[in-house]
């Protein structure tokens, strides 16, 4: 089995090069234990979590507008 992959609207932004280490890290670790957790779901549970999460950033763009 493949490597469950989605992507999210979001917001680009840098960091500094001494940062860029360990929020590489913490971000590999989030998408281990994320994979996991998808992997564990059926096709139609791994759906509604990612509708949520598509709604949850839209919801969040919208009140960054505000």
């Amino acid at each position: 089995m493949g490597g469950i992959a989605f992507q999210l609207p979001r917001r680009t932004g840098a960091t500094a090069n001494a940062y860029a280490a360990p929020i590489g890290e913490w971000l590999s670790g989030s998408a281990s234990a994320r994979e996991r957790v998808m992997r564990g779901l059926d096709p139609a549970d791994r759906a509604t979590v990612i509708a949520a999460l598509y709604a949850y950033a839209a919801a969040l763009e919208q009140a960054g507008g505000k």
